[in-house]
């Protein structure tokens, strides 16, 4: 026995692995079936879309024929398309799912140790604490990595059709500059951000009810911070700025996104007053230079700007640097998991 208890008997860290995999084998087959119904339900959209347009011989419509619309926007079958599937269900499904997964499976994967009091009988056995918790974590992160790669190749089958019945008709830019979290890349790394909040919840406050609710709100706050401050901000980064002719659309180039366009007059000075954002949106000047901004046609306007030496000026990101951002985006999600997962082993390591 003194030999057991001193450390000296090392058990191997599959066995720690598979008694974790046999103990939460109900929580994993609950998050393989959650993750195969979000890739199912995913793959079932596309599937229809798909058969929808190839029966009316129009699936060539979701080729873009600009930045800003499809190649069939006019035609009466791709607008009873565009009425007919509610692409919502697939977005709040899968964005949703880091959230509940981590709530329901991550947290009770580590809190069921501590109110059972296994783990201390785990200990007794010469585990280690880090080789307890990476064996009792490992079997679940390969679970939800497999599924969170899952839906988002599910998601790039859907995307292609799905794309424009999601987009913005106001935005005027190509609806995967607005949600990017879907990708393979960027999926996988959300839900791993969401388990790693939910393991470090569990491990600081080991009690299951309170660790989920701090678990629900640190994910979701922690989602809506990265879609709306930091996908924002790492848009605006470095962007091209060139003249361009008025009205054009990010320079005319295929799915960039336009970051804002002003005027400047013949001494260079910005024209005061006036601003084109992302968004679509228009501020307007007062004066004869609004007037003519609100009336006539785009090519009546150019040729009014140039003869008073105004030039139009745009900034935007090109469409090539789309996988950067979203690198970028996983990039610092991953590093919460990171941290996450580095305070979770912190404070079991610290523990009594």
């Amino acid at each position: 026995m003194t030999a057991i208890t001193s450390g000296r008997v090392t058990i191997p860290a599959w066995r720690v692995m598979r008694a974790a995999w046999l103990r939460n084998r109900m929580t994993l087959t609950s998050l393989l079936a959650a993750f195969t119904a979000a890739a199912g339900w995913t793959l079932y959209q596309a599937d229809s879309m798909r058969s929808w347009l190839i029966a009316r011989h129009i699936q060539q419509c979701i080729t873009p024929a600009n930045a800003t619309s499809s190649a069939c926007e006019a035609d009466p079958a791709w607008q009873k398309f565009a009425s007919g599937f509610h692409p919502y269900t697939v977005l709040f499904l899968l964005l949703g799912a880091p959230v509940v997964l981590a709530m329901f499976g991550g947290v009770r994967w580590l809190t069921r140790e501590y109110e059972t009091g296994t783990f201390r009988y785990t200990w007794t056995l010469g585990v280690s604490r880090i080789r307890w918790l990476a064996g009792t974590l490992l079997p679940l992160l390969a679970v939800v990595t497999a599924g969170a790669m899952a839906c988002g190749l599910a998601y790039d089958r859907w995307f292609p059709a799905g794309q424009w019945l999601a987009s913005s008709s106001s935005a005027g830019e190509p609806w995967e500059w607005n949600e990017f979290p879907l990708t393979p890349l960027t999926f996988t790394a959300l839900v791993l951000a969401g388990f790693g909040i939910a393991a470090c919840a569990a491990a600081l406050i080991r009690r299951t009810v309170p660790a989920m609710a701090a678990t629900a709100v640190a994910v979701a706050v922690g989602a809506y911070l990265a879609d709306t401050r930091l996908r924002p901000w790492l848009i605006t980064l470095h962007p091209v700025t060139t003249p361009a002719p008025y009205g054009s659309p990010a320079g005319s180039l295929d799915g960039s996104y336009l970051l804002r366009g002003w005027l400047t007059d013949h001494a260079g000075q910005v024209a005061p007053g006036f601003l084109i954002t992302h968004d679509g949106g228009m501020i307007l000047p007062g004066g004869q230079l609004g007037t003519m901004l609100t009336t006539g046609s785009a090519a009546t306007q150019r040729a009014w700007l140039a003869a008073h030496h105004y030039t139009y000026w745009i900034s935007y990101q090109p469409h090539s640097r789309l996988l950067i951002f979203q690198a970028a985006w996983a990039g610092a999600l991953l590093t919460v998991a990171i941290v996450a997962f580095g305070l979770a082993t912190w404070r079991v390591t610290a523990s009594q």
